[in-house]
């Protein structure tokens, strides 16, 4: 089984005015290219996310090779988890629907929760691991 890292770090939390994306930096993604990333709810700089509520993630990424195991995983780099995945299966998530092909272009959308046991943070660098 082939595994890639969609990795994502965000830099900056704020919506682009002409793209509606946040904008972000990779930080080491590997067989993979994200394109756009997005946040929902997000209407002023930086995104505010607030603890018990859901919020709506999309990332659009390019794959260089042939997916399996699809399984996403969240992370951040400032402690305990921030945001909680409500669904796990990248398949249910995924436009076009899987197999995921070397060389197309992907929208993931998912629905997550923002911790309660969140700790407050601004800017701090956030890690979105995907293990396909």
């Amino acid at each position: 089984m082939r595994y890639f890292n969609l990795l994502t770090c965000f830099l900056l939390l704020y919506l682009s005015l002409v793209t509606d994306s946040i904008i972000f930096k990779d930080c080491g993604s590997l067989d993979v290219s994200v394109m756009a990333l997005g946040l929902d709810p997000c209407e002023s700089e930086p995104c505010i996310l607030v603890k018990g509520k859901t919020v709506g993630i999309e990332i659009q990424f390019i794959t260089f090779i042939k997916a399996e195991g699809h399984k996403i995983q969240l992370s951040s780099g400032h402690g305990p988890k921030v945001l909680k995945l409500l669904q796990t299966d990248v398949c249910a998530q995924v436009t076009p629907s899987c197999p995921i092909e070397k060389g197309k272009i992907y929208t993931l959308r998912y629905k997550v929760m923002v911790s309660n046991n969140s700790p407050i943070v601004s800017c701090k660098e956030t890690e979105i691991f995907s293990n396909m």
